[in-house]
């Protein structure tokens, strides 16, 4: 699977479908969490064969997608994010952040001679340029709390819990129910739809 953009490779944000989901967290338990989210995304959108895995977090057993170049891009990210929510944060305080991921379908790019002799003539062009066309987008929300004494701790504790087993089943039930706008796949690779997973994504399409 290859997760880069090469330099003959346009990326277009052009509409589509974007869902968002929010991740409630302590710092201790930011990391397990966020990567039980990812994953279950990936093990919804991730169109090749990978060995089964579940991790276990907070009483839930999850999805665990064994990819070594997806994981690593996950740790990295959650690992900058959590640079960046620990540089802001204080006990008793409430910081937030999130991260983005987006699935993109990679098509030939065609000039306008092209695109005429293929409709007319139905003869496809050679290899050239491309461009990766984003085809959905999902926002994860992310509320990290600082609890100030063991009471806090608990309650914390508590609405981790709860809000995981939520995102976790609207994830589940937005990904099976939302399928018509999947490209087909035209390509052998083993993953055909290159992906990114980014910081802090803008509102609406624009990411």
């Amino acid at each position: 699977m290859d997760t880069r953009f090469s330099p003959m490779t346009t990326t277009t944000v052009s509409p589509h479908p974007e869902y968002s989901i929010a991740v409630f967290s302590d710092p201790s338990t930011l990391n397990a969490i966020l990567k039980a989210v990812l994953h279950t995304i990936f093990f919804h959108r991730y169109f090749t064969n990978v060995r089964p895995s579940t991790q276990n977090i907070l009483h839930l057993t999850l999805p665990y997608v064994e990819a070594p170049e997806l994981n690593q891009l996950i740790d990295t990210r959650i690992h900058q994010l959590n640079r960046q929510l620990n540089s802001t944060s204080g006990p008793g305080t409430s910081i937030r952040g999130g991260i983005g991921v987006q699935f993109f379908e990679r098509k030939r790019r065609l000039s306008t001679a092209e695109t005429t002799m293929m409709n007319l003539f139905g003869i496809r062009p050679g290899d050239g340029a491309t461009e990766d066309v984003c085809w959905e987008t999902w926002r994860v929300e992310v509320t990290l709390a600082i609890p100030r004494t063991q009471e806090e701790q608990k309650k914390v504790t508590k609405a981790m819990e709860t809000s995981l087993k939520r995102t976790v089943m609207k994830i589940i039930a937005t990904a099976n129910a939302n399928t018509d706008h999947i490209p087909p796949i035209h390509t052998q690779e083993i993953n055909p739809f290159p992906y990114q997973i980014i910081l802090n994504p803008k509102n609406g399409n624009g990411m």
